[in-house]
């Protein structure tokens, strides 16, 4: 027979399991997560191979209770960490809404947001072209601007791009930046458009720049926090960092520049 002080000390391995799952979660990817999960439930089953199967052999009817509720807690657990985003995204996403103006304070004013595209980065050497796609989801040709950002004192590179405004409400947006998340690199067409670069004596030819894995996106429809943080993971599964300007972006720097002419 099962004594209660060994199920005691199973329960008790299997929450210490559960807190390293959580903790590992919170700080680690999904893939490190489940992985180290199954390692330690694996590890454990064997460790106590023989235990559980005379647990099996004298309680079959509660081994059956625990498997069905074992498989539904696991199952349950992955369907929400897979439909919600990881908080760390959610800070990221909230990150990049904390600067944000409400559209009342825009003086009147012709900067553009498509202007701050252009513009942005200035001491940085650039190749700018349009690019254009068919949207699966509605089958609309789809037309951006792409945009790569060199410089050649830091020997790095990254890329933005410029998302035209579809509509209030629109989905349009969200489906090109979830398109750009493994798509990005389309932007590295531009290189042999740009003209090497560098202090004289030296030049630096744009393939031995290394990509800092930035991906700027101006974007003149809003995007919502969930919406943000959803894209800044797809973005990290495919190596890179995303960072959205939208129409708050464009408040923010009016602002700023009407600020900065005040006396003090």
């Amino acid at each position: 027979m099962v004594s209660a002080v060994d199920v005691l000390k199973v329960v008790l391995e299997f929450i210490a399991v559960t807190i390293i799952a959580v903790i590992a979660d919170r700080y680690l990817s999904d893939t490190w997560a489940f992985g180290i999960l199954g390692i330690c439930l694996i590890g454990l089953g064997v460790l106590h191979r023989e235990w559980l199967l005379r647990f099996a052999q004298d309680h079959r009817f509660i081994t059956i209770a625990l498997c069905i509720v074992a498989f539904a807690s696991v199952g349950l657990g992955v369907g929400i960490r897979l439909t919600k985003p990881h908080p760390s995204e959610q800070n990221d996403a909230k990150v990049q809404e904390k600067t944000k103006v409400n559209n009342s304070d825009l003086p009147p004013t012709a900067l553009t947001l498509r202007q701050l595209f252009e513009t942005d980065f200035p001491d940085m050497l650039k190749g700018r072209n349009d690019h254009s796609f068919t949207d699966n989801r509605t089958g609309q040709e789809i037309i951006i601007t792409k945009q790569l950002y060199l410089d050649h004192v830091r020997k790095s590179k990254f890329v933005g791009f410029f998302v035209p405004t579809f509509g209030p409400k629109s989905h349009e947006t969200r489906d090109i930046c979830s398109y750009l998340s493994s798509n990005y690199q389309l932007a590295f067409e531009l290189e042999k458009n740009v003209l090497a670069g560098g202090m004289q004596g030296e030049v630096t030819n744009t393939e031995e720049l290394v990509f800092t894995g930035r991906v700027y996106i101006y974007h003149q429809d809003e995007l919502s926090t969930e919406e943000k943080a959803a894209l800044i993971k797809k973005f990290r599964k495919h190596g890179a960092s995303v960072i959205f300007r939208g129409p708050e972006y464009l408040v923010f720097t009016i602002v700023s520049k009407q600020a900065a002419k005040r006396p003090s």
